[in-house]
């Protein structure tokens, strides 16, 4: 992440707007920030932070009131502005900050709305503000250990926990990509889900062996070899049983054509009489036929002409009449149709004596405008001064309210001063209140002693117990106890062995044989009189000895609580007076602050106040209202002018309208004007309505009239032309009419029929000739193919007799072969197909078997993976190499700020230690190193990680941010500070120091100088 732009404004110590360039700082590679403590410099660092995680270092979200104690006293509002560039290749990203104090409650502040854009092109797209950590690739407390590190956090990686120091490490470099133990255990399950059906799919196929193969194969031989004997047997059968049926088609066939044929010369008769009426209406037909429709179409053209001249000659009387009445409307419409042009003459000049009528009203309705508006403006007039003196008087007003203002700067300090004391009462009141809880809690702690203390002096113990003597007493009490036990156990065992001594001893009878020692002779048996007795006594003693322990034991623990918990009161009581004396001298300071007798009193501030509030609203109103009123001021005066504009302009109408009329009354010459004007102006208009719809319709009848006239004469004409050829052409027809009938009887002559009525039945008979042909010529080829499939039918029996009863047996045992050879076939099949399925299955078996091998040995490597990625070992192990990669690049840099005499190192619990080579190459603990050696190697640590988190997001460019003091620093200690810094610069980094040390500032040239004054805050200037 490289910064690149700052605004910073409200927070903590900044009241103006602030901003910082850092590209001019980042491009001298390190610079600082120098001020004196409490100038804002720190405040830099948790503006960045805020705006890119919500957080600080200073203040809790909950509990410290923090978007309150963030805002300056002094401000209405906060602002941060960040601008940094990130990724690669480099993207630009803004974070921003604000808030607003509430201007009724000073000290309410509500939450700080947070927001985060990226740069597009010119502009800025929002996006998630959630998203900035994920683009950054850092959390917070990470991001302060390796980009922003803030004052007193910059050791902590150094000094980190080995358990702490890992987590770091796997967040930093996402090392939980290497957590695969539950990968690892998800495989393992699948793994044992497929080898557990894989089990049952070989158990479902044990069965199947080689030897029953085989087995199948011989049964499969045998049955098919009885399968070929009975599908040859079938084979004899069937050509015998095929020549049967052949022999009996045959003679079904010579029946049926014998019938066939006899059908067939029941028709012959029919067929000779069909064949003559055929031949007769075709050759009518060809020869009379067209002659016949010939004369008909004649006469029937005759006909159409005849009714043609009779329709056209009443046509042409109806034609002459219509003319005749047409041609008297004519003569009647033409003396009006000639006038036309004196009525349109007329209808003009009486149109411009409506247009001089309507010029007149005009005229006195502008005059009438003319008057009412010279009355209104100065009225208007009027009023508008009325309003500028209220106005001026309203500004007078307002003047002296705000001189009436009390100083806002003093009420706010007293207002603050106030807040301080109430909250430094607050303090007061949570100290008492701590107080009373310490005591209560000594009280606790007294009770819980003295009741162990009475349960010790109950117990009877003789020892007398108390707090001096306490541990020693106790722990003196429970050893005795425990040796007591020993020696009690010790008595026990010695009693078992006497017991069971006894118990052989019992069992013992003359010439039987010792178990012990096997001698047959037994001069003295041991006896041992009420050892059981003895050892339930000791099995007492030793039950009540361990409750006594027991008890003892847990006095001791609950006394050793009791005294820690009591030490720890007290250190907290130490710490409680101390804060109550810090606490009082605040209060006895801050007494001493107050300075405004004026406002001894809350209740006297905020009356002051209130009154500022009634002040302020009452000023604000007259300034809204003098502010209306200059709105209306101007508005009125701008309508003052629109007003006499619009008067000026119905002056010029006025002149326009006389000029006009005066034009309009010389163009009238055909009409007595004076006649005219007198008319009102809707009858006028009627006049001329009247008189332009006369026009329009005489010219239109007269057009309509004349067109028909001639419409009328040509149609006249037409009709006689059309009739005298009609007339031609019948005779025409009528001449060649009687040619064809003088044909037609010369062919019926030379014909073998008596009259034309002959022909005429003939051809009425209507006969489909082709049809009946088709009819005669299949009879024909019917009669010759039966004659001849006869005699070949015959000959291809050849005398051979058809016997149905030996067809029907053979047909019987046809079928019963056929049965047994399918049911032979039925059975092959299903042994084929079980020698198929048990040979896939013994494959399959073969292949089951070698997939279990396999898991087998992937069930192997998953339990071995498992052991490996176990509590975490891998992300731990790849942990420790990425820490001693960080130790190994911060050691090029420690070995040669120490002179070639330190270096880090790793131990196997991941903490650091430091080797010595001035010391014989010995290691001591980091913590003894001074503290500039401390910076040096913290400085080094920082440095290797900060390049290896940029390493591992892809970045060249790194920045560094250091926020520490050094004032804790012995010259030596800071000069190694110094000599540290100038070998930074020569590496070309970019690295931020913040310090207050004057020294500092003298070895880096590039620098920003904060102060902080009483009346601007922290002000921010760039120093070279």
């Amino acid at each position: 992440m490289i910064p690149i732009r700052l605004t910073i404004q409200g927070l903590y110590s900044y009241q103006e707007k602030q901003t910082i360039d850092f590209t001019k700082l980042t491009s001298a590679g390190i610079f600082g920030i120098f001020g004196p403590v409490g100038s804002g410099k720190s405040s830099i660092l948790e503006a960045i932070t805020f705006a890119l995680y919500g957080e600080t270092e200073r203040l809790n979200q909950k509990g410290d009131d923090r978007n309150y104690n963030m805002m300056n006293l002094k401000s209405e509002e906060l602002l941060i502005e960040f601008v940094f560039k990130t990724g690669l290749p480099f993207n630009e990203y803004m974070a921003l900050v604000k808030g607003r104090r509430n201007s009724k409650r000073f000290d309410e502040v509500k939450t700080l709305e947070r927001t985060a854009y990226r740069k597009i092109q010119e502009g800025w797209g929002p996006i998630l503000v959630e998203q900035l950590e994920e683009i950054i690739g850092l959390t917070y407390e990470n991001f302060k250990r390796t980009i922003i590190i803030p004052q007193g956090k910059f050791q902590e990686f150094l000094q980190l926990t080995a358990a702490k120091r890992s987590e770091m490490m796997k967040e930093l470099f996402h090392l939980q990509k290497y957590e695969l133990s539950d990968e690892v255990g998800l495989l393992e399950k699948n793994n044992d889900a497929h080898m557990n059906q894989l089990m049952g799919m070989i158990q479902g196929l044990s069965e199947v062996t080689e030897e029953l193969i085989q087995q199948k194969r011989s049964e499969l031989s045998e049955q098919s070899k009885q399968l070929h004997e009975l599908k040859v047997q079938l084979e004899s059968m069937q050509q015998k049983s095929q020549e049967m049926s052949q022999l009996k088609t045959l003679h079904e066939r010579m029946a049926h054509l014998e019938s066939v044929l006899k059908n067939l010369e029941t028709k012959k008769p029919e067929m000779e009489v069909l064949a003559k009426n055929l031949a007769e209406y075709e050759f009518c037909l060809i020869h009379f036929h067209p002659l016949l429709a010939s004369i008909q179409e004649f006469e029937k053209r005759i006909t159409n002409f005849q009714n043609e001249i009779r329709n056209y000659t009443t046509e042409l009387d109806t034609t002459k009449k219509q003319n005749e009445t047409n041609i008297l409307e004519l003569n009647q419409i033409r003396p009006t149709f000639e006038n036309i042009p004196n009525l349109k003459k007329q209808v003009e000049e009486l149109g411009k004596v409506l247009q001089i009528k309507k010029l007149q009203a005009e005229y006195l309705n502008l005059s009438k405008r003319v008057s009412e508006g010279e009355q209104f403006l100065i009225g208007f007039q009027l009023e508008i001064g009325q309003k500028n003196a209220k106005w001026e008087t309203q500004i007078k007003e307002l003047k002296q309210w705000k001189n009436q203002r009390p100083n806002v700067m003093i009420l706010n300090k007293v207002r603050e001063w106030y807040l301080i004391n109430n909250q430094l009462d607050k303090q007061q009141n949570e100290l008492q209140t701590e107080d009373q809880r310490i005591q209560k809690e000594k009280e606790t702690q007294k009770v819980i002693f003295d009741k162990i203390l009475e349960e010790w002096t109950l117990s009877g113990f003789e020892t007398l117990l108390n707090r001096v003597n306490f541990t020693q007493t106790v722990s003196e009490r429970i050893a005795d106890i425990e040796s007591d036990i020993q020696q009690n156990e010790l008595e026990m065992e010695h009693f078992a062995v006497q017991a069971k001594l006894a118990a052989f001893a019992s069992q013992l009878s003359g010439g039987s044989p010792c178990p012990l020692c096997g001698s047959l002779e037994h001069p003295h048996i041991f006896k041992l009189s009420d050892a059981d007795e003895h050892l339930a006594t000791l099995r007492q003693t030793k039950s009540e000895l361990k409750d006594r322990l027991n008890q003892c034991r847990q006095w001791l623990l609950q006394g050793q609580q009791v005294q820690i918990q009591e030490q720890a009161i007290l250190t907290r009581e130490d710490e409680h007076h101390k804060d109550v004396a810090r606490s009082q001298q605040q209060v006895a300071n801050h007494l001493q602050l107050f300075e405004w007798p004026d406002f001894s009193t809350p209740e006297l501030l905020n009356q002051a106040f209130d009154s500022l509030t009634v002040l302020e609203k009452q000023i604000h109103e007259g300034e809204h209202q003098n502010e209306q009123l200059q709105k209306e001021l101007d508005q009125d005066l701008q309508k003052l002018e629109t007003y006499k504009k619009k008067v000026d302009e119905f002056r010029h109408q006025i002149i326009g309208c006389l000029r006009e009329e005066e034009t309009l009354k010389a163009q009238i010459r055909y009409i007595i004007m004076e006649e005219w004007l007198p008319i009102q102006e809707t009858q006028l208009q009627s006049d001329i309505q009247n008189i332009e719809q006369t026009i329009i319709a005489t010219e239109k009848r007269y057009t309509l009239v004349f067109n028909l006239q001639e419409q009328l004469q040509k149609k006249i004409e037409q009709l006689a032309q059309t009739i005298e050829t009609r007339k031609n052409d019948v005779e025409q027809e009528k001449s060649s009419l009687k040619q064809k009938y003088q044909e037609l009887a010369d062919k019926i002559t030379r014909s073998a029929f008596t009259s034309e009525e002959k022909v005429k039945e003939i051809l009425m008979l209507g006969m489909d000739l082709e049809k009946g042909k088709q009819q005669l010529e299949s009879y024909r080829q019917q009669l010759a193919i039966s004659q001849q499939q006869l005699m070949d039918t015959r000959q291809a029996m050849n005398g051979a007799f058809y016997d149905g009863i030996v067809h029907q047996q053979l047909k019987e045992q046809l079928e019963d072969a056929n049965q047994k050879t399918i049911e032979k076939n039925k059975v092959c099949i299903q042994l084929e197909n079980s020698l198929q399925k048990m040979d896939m299955d013994f494959k399959k078996l073969q292949e089951l078997n070698h997939q279990k091998g396999q898991l087998e040995a992937r069930a192997s490597n998953l339990k071995t993976l498992k052991q490996l990625f176990k509590a975490n070992g891998f992300v731990n192990y790849i942990s420790t190499v990425y820490l001693q990669n960080l130790c190994a690049d911060a050691n090029d840099r420690f070995y040669r700020l120490s002179g070639q005499r330190l270096s880090l190192e790793i131990t196997e619990d991941n903490s650091f230690q430091v080797r010595d080579f001035m010391n014989d190459g010995k290691v001591r603990h980091v913590k003894t190193l001074s503290g500039g050696q401390t910076f040096q190697a913290a400085l080094s640590l920082a440095l290797a990680l900060a390049d290896s988190v940029h390493r591992d997001h892809g970045t060249s460019e790194n920045f560094f941010f250091l926020d520490e003091g050094f004032g804790s620093l012995d010259k030596e200690s800071l000069q190694l500070v110094f000599d540290t810094l100038k070998t930074l610069r020569k590496e070309n980094r970019m690295v931020g120091i913040i310090s207050h040390v004057d020294e500092l500032q003298q070895e880096i040239d590039t620098c920003l100088k904060i102060t902080n004054s009483e009346n601007s805050g922290s002000l921010i200037t760039l120093g070279y």
